[in-house]
């Protein structure tokens, strides 16, 4: 079944191409693959191997290996050494036809007299269950959900007072928080498609893509589902534990999961949540970096401490 989604898959994604040959043209060697639009084989060519899609294709010369034609027809009159494949149409062997093995996927076959298949004719019936990707979703669902409530909990672990502060700024500075995403969602980009075109800042570029923008919606994800939790909890009677908000984290982001599972809005509010999460941490940043730390005097060895 999966490698018929996979066929399928493909097929969709070559089917938007123009009508065009994508490879060497008949006569030349190797690969030929035509989408929306008829090939022919000349009977004095050579191909290694012919894929056509969204079209009829001719075979009126050699093919050494294989032959695949979905969504058309394939019409044989040289010889295949090796595998004929239709997928969705109709296998037309006329006289003076030499084929080894023939497959049929939801297609016939119309074998003239003077045909020869040399090895076997295969037929399958593939039908598409909603099912399937229905159960497939929820494995996926169900193991994206376990590993984003592992990390709610290793974050309220080691940074449960961090955490419950980001969360507190959502809250109570819903402005300077937006503002704080805002520039993350669209200034670091904008940052690193600037750096692309320098050698020096490629990295950069690749870093901010491909590691710091995940990596910060991810953290501020984690932040606005323990805040939903909190919240929840809160409105209920049960307070959260302000350093370590397990129950927060893991109430709150099976929720959010949940609420990813709406069609269309569900994935929106998801990605929001995770922006405006990831605000909170960004200002939870800036505050730590302008406020001062505060230290201790300190006395030389021997002298008494200061009264309290």
């Amino acid at each position: 079944m999966k490698r018929w989604i996979l066929l399928v898959l493909v097929t969709a994604m070559l089917a938007l191409l123009p009508g065009v040959a994508l490879a060497q043209e008949p006569g030349d060697d190797d690969f030929l693959l035509r989408v929306n639009s008829p090939l022919t084989v000349p009977p004095d060519d050579t191909v290694e191997t012919v894929m056509v899609i969204n079209a009829q294709g001719t075979f009126d010369g050699v093919i050494e290996n294989s032959a695949v034609v979905i969504n058309g027809n394939a019409v044989v009159n040289g010889v295949i050494n090796g595998d004929l494949t239709v997928i969705n149409g109709q296998a037309d062997l006329r006289d003076g036809a030499r084929v080894r093995n023939v497959a049929l996927v939801n297609s016939t076959i119309n074998q003239a007299p003077g045909a020869q298949v040399t090895g076997q004719v295969t037929r399958t019936t593939a039908t598409f269950n909603p099912w399937d990707f229905t159960a497939a979703w929820l494995v996926l669902w169900l193991g994206m959900t376990l590993l984003v409530v592992i990390g709610g909990l290793i974050f309220a672990a080691i940074g449960g007072r961090q955490l419950s502060a980001a969360g507190e700024f959502l809250a109570t500075r819903p402005g300077p928080v937006i503002l704080a995403a805002l520039i993350i969602g669209i200034g670091l980009p904008i940052l690193g498609v600037i750096a692309f075109p320098t050698i020096i800042g490629i990295p950069f570029g690749i870093a901010v893509f491909l590691v710091l923008l995940p990596a910060t919606w991810v953290i501020g994800y984690l932040i606005a589902g323990t805040t939903v939790g909190a919240a929840l909890l809160k409105a209920f009677g049960n307070r959260t534990s302000a350093e370590h908000p397990y129950l927060a984290a893991v109430v709150g982001l099976v929720i959010l999961q949940i609420i990813g599972l709406v069609p269309f809005i569900g994935g929106l509010i998801v990605a929001l949540a995770g922006m405006y999460g990831a605000g909170g941490a960004a200002l939870l940043a800036w505050q730590a970096f302008r406020t001062p730390r505060t230290r201790r005097p300190e006395h030389p060895a021997g002298a008494p401490a200061p009264a309290p």
